[in-house]
């Protein structure tokens, strides 16, 4: 894994390194073996925002597909992020995967801490559990479509509930509870709009004690859409080759043999 903070200042770039490094950290155990840029911005990227909304923190780009299907091409990254995903000799890519953080989201200890958690748990998801990620993937595509129903937030899906309530653990073991609280009041308060508010509001209300069952919930939705997700796969992802290999019909069918 490489952490690389953008900043003028030497002692911020010290700073952020160090607390990425922290965070990293309470991961450890759970890594994959995954070559990841992790990438501290020391401004926002509007592009980036454009695409994905005023309010987005931070975001986590799956490298390790076809190049021609390539998600960072997809979205408006910074090209000096671009630039640093493959090799400047060989033009072979040297990653595998990408967390991009915008630089007002590291203004503030707690919100780097939070958004940085957050989108390590998809790195995990992606590495570790890659299939269950594909079809919370294609629930999140079918949803959007309006082909099935029952999300209605964001955080309605399994990926992203499962990421935030990581999240605020994280926060809370390294700020305490007294600021990660305060943080989630600022961001209800500031909300632009009402999903981002909602978003904050689950966040806020969320036990730490909650448990969560990552592929029992997965697995439960896909048996409830099953016919429509099999379907679609059927018609639009023959050739991925991920996304093909699914049988939902297999017992255990999330687990990598």
């Amino acid at each position: 894994m490489t952490v690389y903070v953008k900043s003028d200042e030497v002692s911020i770039r010290e700073c952020r390194e160090s607390l990425c490094n922290c965070v990293m950290e309470q991961f450890q155990a759970h890594i994959p073996s995954l070559r990841f840029l992790c990438f501290i911005d020391d401004v926002d990227d509007p592009s980036l925002k454009a695409k994905l909304g005023q309010a987005n923190l931070g975001v986590h780009v799956n490298l390790d597909i076809d190049e021609s299907l390539l998600e960072c091409q997809r979205l408006p990254l910074p090209q000096y992020v671009k630039s640093l995903l493959h090799d400047q000799t060989s033009g072979e890519r040297v990653f595998d995967s990408l967390i991009y953080l915008h630089g007002s989201t590291c203004a503030i200890e707690v919100s780097l801490i939070i958004t940085l958690a957050h989108e390590l748990q998809h790195l995990l998801q992606h590495g570790n559990e890659p299939r269950l990620l594909a079809a919370d993937a294609l629930m999140i595509e079918l949803a959007r479509k309006k082909f099935i129903s029952g999300f209605n937030n964001w955080h309605d899906f399994p990926s992203e509930r499962e990421a935030i309530l990581v999240s605020k653990r994280v926060a809370t073991r390294m700020c305490g509870e007294e600021a990660v609280r305060l943080y989630a009041d600022s961001q209800i308060a500031s909300a632009t709009d009402d999903n981002e508010k909602r978003r904050w509001e689950f966040f806020q209300k969320l036990s730490l004690s909650t448990t969560y069952h990552f592929a029992a919930v997965v697995n439960a939705l896909v048996q409830e859409y099953r016919t429509k997700l099999e379907a679609y796969i059927g018609l639009n992802l023959q050739n991925d080759s991920l996304c093909s290999s699914l049988d939902f019909g297999k017992p255990d069918w999330w687990k990598v043999e």
